[in-house]
């Protein structure tokens, strides 16, 4: 049976420092013998809730 490993964590909202972390969780599940691991959606994007949220809210003319 195969390993895979997820990486339970969120984006910092800069490319650098995902990519550092996910480096770290790349090391670890090969370590732990892991043949693949899955890491959250929008980890290197970033696409924070307050984002969406501010977003509609200037759509909907309730703020600037």
């Amino acid at each position: 049976m195969e390993k895979i490993a997820i990486a339970q964590t969120t984006s910092s909202g800069n490319w650098s420092e995902n990519l550092r972390k996910a480096e770290q969780f790349i090391k670890r599940a090969k370590a732990e013998k892991a043949k693949m691991i899955v890491f959250p959606e929008y980890f290197m994007n970033y696409y924070p809730e307050e984002t969406k949220l501010l977003r509609e809210a200037k759509e909907a003319g309730c703020a600037k």
